[in-house]
């Protein structure tokens, strides 16, 4: 059974905050996966629960708050910006012990949201090669499906596959001599690789009413698309199964 690894990496932001963020492409992806026989894990650089800490970040009653958040060094082209430039998500050590403690996959896929937290993606790909420099690692998601070739320059990955996986991972996975037909139906969210999950986002539909200048969803998702009822399937050609996290796309 070949091993899976999904990892949704850290932000890397001046400012970010858990409005119930969760990978639900990156989840939707490890249940096609299991699907196809794969041993699926999963490494969320902004998960609260990771074993050994103590107390968390502040929270408020309907389950938002902030992320564990640590400063690093700027990118030279925000030098000039007076603000404190921080990685969001899981101390860096805490990472690198879950990481260690991975069986190691035959293949690592990393998820990405905003293009502009790819310095956040780049830091966590090194991380994995670091602990399996052998292992391919394909990026996929938000970032890898509107700038490709800046993630080929960019991010350490292998290989880049945006857009709806199913059309862009099988013929990876085949070249890489690991199953890569997934089968037509639909998949729930693999939830249960959280160890601790204090609530869980739904898909209602996919695209946005609003035409906002400084957002991609229209270049995603050119229409708004309800999610079909039960048994409708008319909802796989609402739009593309990107899979990065953030409930707003997915």
């Amino acid at each position: 059974m070949p091993r899976a690894l999904l990892i949704n990496p850290w932000i890397h932001d001046f400012a970010a905050y858990d409005f119930w963020a969760r990978p639900l492409g990156l989840l939707e992806l490890g249940s096609a996966l299991r699907a196809m026989g794969y041993d699926v894990s999963l490494m969320d650089g902004l998960d609260l629960y990771y074993p050994g800490r103590r107390e968390l970040p502040r929270r408020r009653e309907n389950g938002s708050g902030r992320f564990d958040q640590t400063e690093v060094p700027k990118p030279a082209a925000l030098k000039g910006i007076p603000r404190r430039f921080k990685r969001y998500g899981m101390p860096l050590s805490s990472f690198q012990t879950r990481l260690a403690s991975q069986p190691k996959p035959e293949v690592i896929l990393v998820s990405s949201v905003m293009t502009y937290w790819y310095t956040g993606v780049a830091e966590t790909i090194a991380e994995v090669r670091r602990i399996f420099p052998e292992t391919p690692v394909i990026l996929g998601g938000v970032y890898a499906t509107l700038l490709p070739e800046h993630a080929r320059a960019h991010s350490g990955a292998d290989m880049v596959a945006g857009g709806d996986f199913r059309v862009s991972l099988p013929p990876i996975l085949r070249s890489l001599g690991l199953p890569g037909d997934f089968p037509d139906t639909e998949f729930f969210p693999a939830w249960d690789l959280y160890t601790k999950i204090p609530g869980a986002a739904i898909i209602t539909g996919r695209g946005c009413p609003a035409r906002c200048p400084y957002c991609a969803a229209p270049v995603m998702y050119p229409r708004l698309s309800p999610r079909a009822g039960r048994g409708d399937r008319g909802d796989r050609a609402a739009g593309q199964r990107l899979w990065g996290p953030g409930h707003r796309h997915f």
